[in-house]
């Protein structure tokens, strides 16, 4: 499920860098909310399927991994992800778990805000990108994110009533 999941959020972030960011690359933090939309609707509803502390920290480790393995080149992605699965979960756990529904969208935004925050701090610190610039960058970044996850996690939130409707996803109390 993990699995799954993870590759789902990779093959988001990469059809929009590739496919649509010479378009939507020049607006500053509009690739980022649109991933961050994408994403966090796959997240949240693998939350809603399994709603286990932990999830989070898995699930970006996992990505991380993926991350380093196809593009070598931004291995420092591991600890940004590994980071935010633990920021995730331990927002979650502050909340009283994943099974509220406050818990699960607090989790699933601060997972996708870290992501970019330490991600954007940690190519900073090791050169792969002009500091004069990025701190500004980061700061778009990190407020279109997480206004693209709260997006994200409504958009899990209504797919997964027709989800539950189905049979697929079981009731989640919150």
């Amino acid at each position: 499920m993990v699995g799954v999941i993870s590759g789902l959020c990779i093959i988001f972030g990469v059809v929009v860098k590739v496919l649509l960011g010479p378009v939507i690359g020049r607006i500053p933090g509009a690739s980022q909310a649109l991933i961050s939309m994408l994403q966090a609707v796959i997240i949240t509803l693998g939350i809603m399927k399994l709603p286990k502390t932990g999830f989070l920290t898995l699930l970006g480790l996992v990505i991380g991994a993926l991350y380093g393995f196809i593009f070598p080149g931004q291995l420092f992605l591991f600890g940004a992800f590994a980071g935010a699965g633990m920021a995730g979960d331990g927002i979650g756990l502050l909340l009283g778990g994943f099974p509220k529904k406050a818990a699960l969208t607090a989790s699933v935004v601060t997972f996708r805000l870290t992501v970019i925050s330490l991600g954007m701090i940690l190519a900073a610190w090791l050169g792969y990108s002009n500091t004069d610039l990025a701190w500004f960058l980061m700061l778009v970044g990190a407020v279109t994110s997480a206004a693209g996850a709260m997006i994200g996690v409504f958009i899990g939130f209504k797919l997964s009533k027709e989800l539950r409707r189905a049979g697929i996803l079981s009731p989640i109390n919150g």
